[in-house]
């Protein structure tokens, strides 16, 4: 690696150490079961251009599912209906005998009542349970790297485990998270964060994110080489904690 390669690395490391931990308005702003009206009331409490009440009302416009998120659905007696259906570049779920379905400005806790709606005009009554679901990628020294769906409101620790768990020579504490090949959560951190147990949505990560374990320069170049390998060729899998629902 030449030295300027190693010192930007070594600078995108430090700015991430250095970044300001959550606060107690930002971690509530980011709080997986946070309602509408949860939402509201922390806006009239924070000064405007605090980083919370960006997150809120970024939340209360934009919704929580993002292109690539995963919607786990069941309806009662409707098998069709009873799939995990994957949000497309409009914002919108695909659904059979409905046909699209706008989930803009949903809030997670909101998918289900909505949904519920949404099928209401062609079911009589439905019985529905749904769920959210975030897309990542989860490389590097893990037992079984690729893309999951997992739940938004799933420990980060989870989302590893997912991936099989670490292998032999990693440390969940050298875990980091990227977004578009920018370290965005990393080093005091991304220890903090797993400390105190934050779910993906308390950490603001979102689809097309990976979280990565490095590997460690003792591995055998082989086995680099044949974990890129299998992660493409593994397809999308959906990871759920030890109930869907």
């Amino acid at each position: 690696m030449s030295r300027i390669a190693l010192l930007v690395i070594m600078a995108g490391l430090a700015l991430a150490a250095s970044a300001p931990a959550q606060s107690a308005a930002e971690i509530e702003a980011r709080r997986f079961f946070a309602s509408r009206a949860d939402l509201t009331s922390l806006l009239d409490q924070l000064p405007y251009t605090s980083v919370a009440a960006q997150v809120a009302r970024q939340r209360l416009s934009e919704g929580d599912l993002q292109i690539g998120d995963g919607v786990l659905l069941a309806v009662e007696g409707e098998a069709l209906l009873s799939d995990t259906f994957v949000v497309n570049s409009a914002r919108e779920l695909t659904l059979p005998m409905v046909g699209q379905v706008p989930v803009r400005g949903v809030l997670y806790v909101e998918i289900e009542p909505y949904l519920t709606t949404a099928l209401s005009r062609q079911l009589r009554s439905p019985v529905v349970r749904a769920r959210g679901f975030v897309r990542l990628s989860v490389t590097g020294s893990v037992a079984r790297p690729g893309v999951y769906l997992v739940p938004a409101d799933a420990l980060l620790t989870d989302a590893v485990m997912a991936a099989g768990g670490l292998t032999a020579d990693s440390r969940m504490s050298d875990l980091t998270a990227q977004r578009g090949g920018v370290t965005v959560i990393a080093g005091p951190q991304m220890k903090t964060a797993l400390a105190e147990g934050r779910t993906l949505a308390q950490v603001n990560l979102r689809s097309g994110d990976e979280l990565m374990l490095p590997m460690h320069k003792s591995m055998n170049p082989y086995y680099r080489v044949r974990l890129v390998g299998i992660l493409l060729s593994i397809p999308l899998t959906i990871y759920s904690l030890t109930r869907i629902f």
